[in-house]
């Protein structure tokens, strides 16, 4: 993660206001690495990390989703559960009939989930379907000479051992943050 300060204050910020997030570039850009060097500062609590969804599975998963960020590792991976995706992250809530066989009986059951869950994924296609755009904000990797200039230097560099906060001490301050911004409510000045 080499000159991604803006991106990653942009992450951050999302996860905070609980924003779906879509990170665009090509195949090897480091999209994905961004995102999950991001997201690892999050409260284990309120993060799911997933490489693909089944068509229900977000019907049948457990507790509520409810302040819950899913860090899909591509947009693909989703494919398959895009419209209950979608139905959690606009209406808060679910609701899944299926049927059900006991020896020569058949009837229906209703499974449900609810909360609003915030979505952080990556992509390779320049623009996708409209509903999915339209329920995150995008952002492109930079993929510029000079920022892969700066990354094969920094590949170059020898690496020292740095002294880094444990991430305990990042999740205790989003923590924070998040529940003062739910507590909150800001009045403009005078």
């Amino acid at each position: 993660m080499v000159n991604e300060l803006c991106n990653c204050l942009i992450i951050f910020a999302e996860a905070i206001a609980r924003v779906s997030l879509l990170v665009k570039g090509p195949s090897s850009s480091g999209k994905s690495k961004l995102v999950k060097n991001c997201v690892r500062i999050l409260p284990p609590e309120i993060l799911m990390s997933r490489g693909s969804l089944s068509r229900k599975a977000l019907a049948y998963g457990e507790g509520s989703l409810e302040g819950k960020i899913l860090f899909l590792f591509e947009h693909v991976g989703g494919d398959e559960a895009k419209l209950l995706l979608r139905l959690l992250q606009t209406e808060g809530e679910i609701a899944h009939e299926y049927t059900t066989v006991a020896g020569a009986e058949r009837s229906t059951a209703t499974t449900t989930r609810e909360g609003m869950v915030t979505v952080f994924t990556t992509t390779t296609q320049k623009v996708l379907y409209r509903d999915d755009e339209t329920r995150h904000l995008s952002v492109d990797i930079d993929t510029s000479r000079e920022q892969t200039l700066e990354i094969l230097k920094a590949k170059l560099r020898p690496r020292r051992p740095a002294e880094r906060l444990p991430v305990e001490v990042f999740q205790e301050a989003f923590r924070i943050i998040s529940a003062r911004r739910d507590a909150a409510s800001f009045t403009y000045p005078k």
